[in-house]
C-alpha cells in the first residue's frame, strides 16, 4: 500500500518552515517517517537550514528537491514558501542519486545518475520510474553530511 501527503509552510524563517513541514508530515503519517520526501523551496530560503530542520523533524528515508518559483499543494499556493510531497509505501522502493558537473560534462553527469539506478541491478520490482529534478538556479542545497546520505537536488526513484 502507498500513501502520500502534501503540505507547505509559508514562513520567512527557514528552520521554522522545515520544522513545521516535518511536523505536518508526521501527523499525516500517524507519527511514522516518510519513505520519500520531495521538497520544493523558494530561493528566499536558506536550504541548509530548511532541509536540516525537515530531516531532524520527520526523518525521511530519502529526501530530494529543488528550488522553485511558486510553491503549491492541493490546498495552497504562495511565493517564498516551501512545499513537499511525502510518500510512504510497502509497494515501492526509493533511492536518490546525483549527477554532478552537468554544466561542464553532461555525459558524465548522466552516467553518474544512471549508475546509481538500483533497478538496473535488482529485479525485485516489476516496474521502474525516475523523477529527475534539475535546479534552475544551478546550485545544490546539500550540506556535507547530507552528501554522505545521498540526498541531493538531481535525483531518481529507483
Amino acid at each position: 500500500m502507498t500513501t502520500s501527503t502534501t503540505t507547505y509552510a509559508n514562513f520567512g524563517h527557514s528552520e521554522k518552515a522545515g520544522e513545521e513541514i516535518g511536523a505536518r508530515v508526521l501527523r499525516a503519517f500517524d507519527g511514522s517517517s516518510p519513505d520519500a520526501l520531495i521538497v520544493f523551496g523558494s530561493s528566499k530560503h536558506d536550504y541548509g537550514k530548511l532541509l536540516t530542520a525537515i530531516d531532524r523533524t520527520c526523518h525521511p528515508k530519502v529526501m530530494i528537491g529543488c528550488s522553485s518559483a511558486g510553491e503549491f499543494t492541493n490546498d495552497a499556493y504562495n511565493e517564498g514558501a516551501a512545499s513537499v510531497v511525502a510518500l510512504k509505501s510497502s509497494d515501492m522502493a526509493f533511492n536518490a542519486v546525483v549527477g554532478r558537473g552537468l554544466r561542464n560534462d553532461r555525459a558524465r553527469a548522466a552516467r553518474d545518475v544512471i549508475d546509481g539506478f538500483r533497478g538496473t541491478r535488482s529485479h525485485d520490482y516489476p516496474h521502474r520510474s525516475a523523477l529527475v529534478l534539475t535546479d534552475a538556479l544551478a546550485g545544490t542545497w546539500v550540506l556535507p553530511s547530507f552528501r554522505r546520505r545521498r540526498f541531493d537536488v538531481h535525483a531518481s526513484k529507483g
